[in-house]
């Protein structure tokens, strides 16, 4: 079986691409830098402890928080990572052309070729078919996509299938900050302050955010598994819903990725409310949906939970209402009312212009 996986030291591919990573590091170093002999010991030391020094940053890196988020098994990253890379690095697609060998009828990055590069053994191969599994996060937020099932290398087997990363996936994971031009049209990120001093508040209403802020900032120290409940802003059209979710957000130190479903169309609005959720996850953000159409809150919101049912992340939803509005969902929603503030405070403001 290993030989099957891994080619005999004097195939051909093995010099081949060895030549080209030699060619790589005397580019990168210089050819007096490539030349002199790496002390074995030496090297294991400084491997040793850039893994020590990476674990933080990765946990702080767009990968890490999507790791964490979405409870990634270590395979499924492997698949992840690999089917990024020659999509990152051009001259990894050569490589990886010259490991699947001539013929074969076999494209891109493929499980085949996951489990020949981590030298995986049976059983974590059979592991390995979860990575394409539509219940798994990988294909059920459409992180990768997957080659059909009718296409031609399918029917020799499961893992010839080819994957590759999504374009949102990408430039996210690469540390882009720009949204698809897409996604541009109804999201937006906000980036609040922790801090309530910047805003006029009466008294109460005060309290009643900073609780909210201080069990938003409690949560994000808890363990990822316990999920917030869903929080659900309401109050007149411009009282400042998103400027409270953007305070929260910022209390659980993330962002605010705000989506606004009253500027699509019923034909593109679920697939854009998918990337939106998508877009939150990646960058480890607060979603704020508002503000609700009608379409959304009939039946009891039923059209709105629908689309959130395997959404594990922060949730704030805002509605335009002067009345509270009622969302008949399993999972626990806390409700806040903004008010329209008394006399005092909007005459602070004019003051302060």
């Amino acid at each position: 079986q290993r030989a099957q996986i891994r080619p005999a030291s004097s195939h051909p591919s093995i010099a081949e691409v060895e030549g080209a990573l030699t060619a790589r590091r005397v580019a990168r170093l210089g050819s007096a830098g490539a030349a002199q002999p790496e002390d074995e010991a030496a090297l294991s030391a400084a491997l040793t402890r850039t893994e020590h020094e990476l674990t933080a940053l990765r946990k702080a890196a767009p990968i890490g928080r999507l790791v964490d988020h979405l409870a990634l098994r270590p395979l499924e990253v492997e698949v992840l990572v690999i089917a990024m890379a020659p999509h990152v690095d051009g001259a990894l697609a050569e490589i990886f052309s010259v490991l699947r060998g001539p013929g074969g009828g076999r494209r891109g990055v493929d499980l085949t070729l996951v489990a020949q590069l981590c030298r995986l053994k049976r059983a974590d191969r059979v592991a390995l078919l979860d990575a394409v599994d539509p219940d798994r996060p990988l294909v059920r937020w459409q992180l990768i996509e997957v080659l059909s099932a009718e296409a031609l290398e399918s029917f020799g087997s499961l893992t010839h299938r080819a994957i590759r990363p999504s374009f949102d996936v990408l430039s996210g994971l690469c540390g882009r900050g720009q949204l698809a031009p897409e996604l541009s049209r109804c999201v937006t990120i906000l980036q609040g302050t922790a801090t309530l001093d910047d805003l006029e508040l009466e008294e109460r209403q005060r309290e009643e955010i900073s609780t909210l802020c201080q069990a938003m900032r409690a949560h994000a120290e808890q363990p990822r598994a316990v999920r917030p409940p869903w929080l659900l802003l309401w109050g007149a059209t411009g009282v400042g819903k998103k400027t409270v979710a953007a305070k929260l957000a910022a209390y659980a130190g993330r962002p605010l990725v705000v989506f606004n479903p009253a500027v699509l169309d019923r034909g593109t609005f679920d697939d854009l409310f998918r990337r939106a959720e998508r877009e939150a996850i990646i960058r480890g953000a607060v979603l704020y949906v508002g503000p609700l159409v009608p379409e959304l809150l009939a039946e009891g919101g039923r059209e709105l939970l629908r689309r959130l049912f395997d959404y594990q992340g922060p949730l704030v939803m805002g509605v335009d209402t002067m009345e509270p509005p009622r969302l008949k969902a399993q999972h626990p929603v806390q409700e806040l009312g903004l008010r329209i503030p008394p006399e005092p405070v909007p005459a602070r403001l004019w003051g302060s212009v």
